[in-house]
């Protein structure tokens, strides 16, 4: 296992991640006006992945150094989701040795709008594979009220932070590539990690409906929740490490282990004598065979060795149709709890219900994604 951890700074451990990962990293800064470039340049041997950073704080020279148009700055402004996406895909696509570009953008203050105040936007871009297109992706944050410096520090943390999130998913899969079972992934601030109270998902995206879940699951079981993303699952393409940047990302403030373990089985020899959050709907399918299609495990086999992991699994009721599948509403669709449900004894036993007053969440991240694009 490579150590990443020798430097405690967030500098000196994008500086191993980057070395590690054969990563090299360009920056495009505005509202921090070369703060984090200039952090990173204290780092020694920096130079060997860091491209470098165009500070373009006018408009004009987003447009003439990153050929931003004016047409995207007079539409959706300066500080804009749209603006940092483009100017970490230019900065990517004019940069001939980068394969990983951030930018950033942000209005900090003093005289600013009050919809803007404090607003910051950080664009990522990933370098696709030859012939594909390159991965971007959008992350923001509110300022808290400070002075101008202040927050122009914060900011650079901000930056330099998802910088290093998405260089710990990459080392995640990299590393489980070469057969590690489990690998963390950290935020800045926040709970560190923990293996008693899992959340397994895909949390795509994630919404209220899993926050509430974590909240009535941390009330009840007195531990910390971590989020488990596995980038294979039963029923879904494998994850790219591109599309598991997409997805972790966002969830800057939660702590997440990234697996390879499709099923409950894998995932109980991977975190024994845990507490796995399911809904009703993920608790009817274990027991069925289907389930195990391609496996050696009869389900009988999976609930004895899950059994032998000391796991328990915490149910959550869900609004489900005839198939057990959630977000189809209509008129067939019903809310259900573990209570609703004939599983086996030996299921049963290892489960523990979560009743409607305690939580009731009708959203899906089905319903929540954007429709695919035609063609």
């Amino acid at each position: 296992m490579t150590d990443i951890s020798a430097d405690g700074s967030i500098p000196g451990r994008i500086q191993q991640l980057l070395e590690c990962n054969d990563q090299q990293l360009v920056l495009a800064e505005s509202c921090t006006a070369g703060l984090a470039a200039s952090r990173l340049g204290g780092v020694p041997g920096i130079s060997r992945h860091f491209c470098g950073s165009s500070v373009v704080y006018q408009e004009g020279t987003k447009q003439d150094w990153l050929d931003i148009s004016e047409s995207l700055l007079e539409s959706q402004g300066a500080v804009s989701e749209p603006v940092a996406r483009q100017m970490a895909l230019n900065s990517l696509q004019q940069t001939g040795t980068a394969t990983l570009a951030a930018s950033i953008t942000g209005h900090l203050g003093p005289g600013a709008p009050a919809e803007l105040d404090g607003q910051i936007f950080v664009g990522v871009a990933l370098g696709g594979m030859s012939g594909q297109l390159p991965t971007t992706l959008v992350v923001q944050r509110r300022l808290e009220p400070a002075g101008r410096e202040q927050r122009q520090q914060q900011a650079a943390d901000f930056l330099l932070e998802t910088v290093q999130r998405v260089l710990q998913i990459f080392e995640a899969c990299r590393q489980l590539e070469q057969g590690g079972g489990r690998w963390p992934v950290v935020p800045i601030q926040g709970q560190g990690m923990s293996d008693k109270v899992i959340f397994p998902g895909a949390f795509n995206p994630m919404h209220s409906g899993h926050r509430k879940i974590m909240q009535v699951a941390e009330q009840l079981t007195g531990n910390p929740v971590t989020l488990e993303i596995s980038l294979e699952n039963v029923d879904k393409p494998v994850l790219s490490a591109a599309v598991a940047v997409c997805r972790i990302v966002p969830l800057m403030d939660q702590a997440v282990w990234i697996t390879r373990a499709p099923t409950f089985v894998e995932k109980a020899g991977l975190f024994p004598g845990g507490t796995f959050l399911t809904g009703v709907d993920t608790i009817a399918r274990i027991s069925q065979s289907r389930y195990y299609e391609g496996s050696s495990l009869t389900w009988e086999k999976a609930l004895e060795k899950i059994r032998e992991s000391d796991c328990r699994f915490l149910v959550f009721g869900r609004l489900i149709d005839s198939h057990y599948q959630t977000g189809g509403g209509g008129e067939s669709a019903q809310f259900l709890g573990l209570e609703d449900l004939e599983v086996p004894a030996s299921l049963g036993e290892i489960c523990e219900a979560v009743n409607e007053k305690q939580f009731r969440e009708d959203i899906t991240s089905r319903e929540l994604r954007p429709p695919p694009e035609d063609g």
